[in-house]
């Protein structure tokens, strides 16, 4: 099977039946060679959540030296200051330097999921590779669609594009996946009497293509490639 890689060009037009030329063209790459690799990007939630937490980080590193500076001033100014605020300053303090470390550790894994959304999207008759872990065969996977899910680190339903995991999908992800490539996928959620498990993938972003563009070239993909056998 000859191997072929799509560079898509910014779309510019639309064609008469509607579909932008970027998806156009990227299945006929699929229809001709049986593959298409496709430039992978971060999807537009990641680096909104990665500006979060750099605001964030920002603000506790404010709160974590703001208590020094103070105590500083005061100390140079000859200003009695009471024992409980001293205390309470310490307090601050320490709380502070704790939130700084904890929202440093959770804005680098932010990064490093950020960076293996840069990944290749490949697809072919074996199925879906996103973000460096699969082929995840078509079988597995149900169609892509925006679909309400919770997330728990908001701890809410979000709209989100996703591909739920059928029966299929869900015991090869949950019980076969090692553990390490499943937060790649989705965010383990609890389901009542089944514990914690994985149960979508959330679409990947390619670079040129829009959300909707890269929901309908997945849909169209798993359609024409789901029936061809697995290699």
């Amino acid at each position: 099977m000859l191997h072929a890689q799509s560079r898509l060009q910014r779309r510019t037009s639309t064609s008469v039946w509607g579909m932008t030329l970027p998806v156009d063209q990227a299945l006929r790459t699929l229809q001709t060679h049986g593959r298409i690799e496709l430039r992978g990007t971060a999807s537009g939630w990641v680096r909104l959540t990665l500006g979060l937490f750099t605001v964030l980080l920002g603000l506790v590193t404010l709160l974590a030296i703001a208590p020094p500076i103070v105590l500083l001033v005061v100390f140079l100014t000859g200003t009695p200051l009471p024992v409980p605020a001293l205390v309470g300053g310490f307090g601050v303090m320490v709380l502070g330097v704790f939130m700084v470390a904890l929202v440093r550790s959770m804005r680098k894994r932010q990064q490093q999921y950020q960076e293996t959304e840069n990944s290749p999207v490949v697809i072919d008759g074996r199925g879906l590779t996103l973000r460096g872990v699969g082929p995840l065969p078509w079988q597995d996977l149900g169609p892509a669609e925006n679909r309400l899910v919770m997330l728990p680190s908001s701890g809410s339903h979000t709209l989100r594009a996703v591909m739920m995991l059928t029966p299929s999908g869900l015991h090869n992800v949950n019980t076969r996946m090692p553990l390490h490539l499943r937060p790649l996928l989705s965010p383990a959620v609890r389901r009542f009497g089944r514990g914690q498990q994985h149960s979508w993938v959330f679409v990947p972003g390619v670079q040129d293509m829009s959300t909707r563009e890269v929901i309908e070239l997945l849909n169209r993909a798993r359609t024409h490639m789901g029936a061809w056998p697995q290699r």
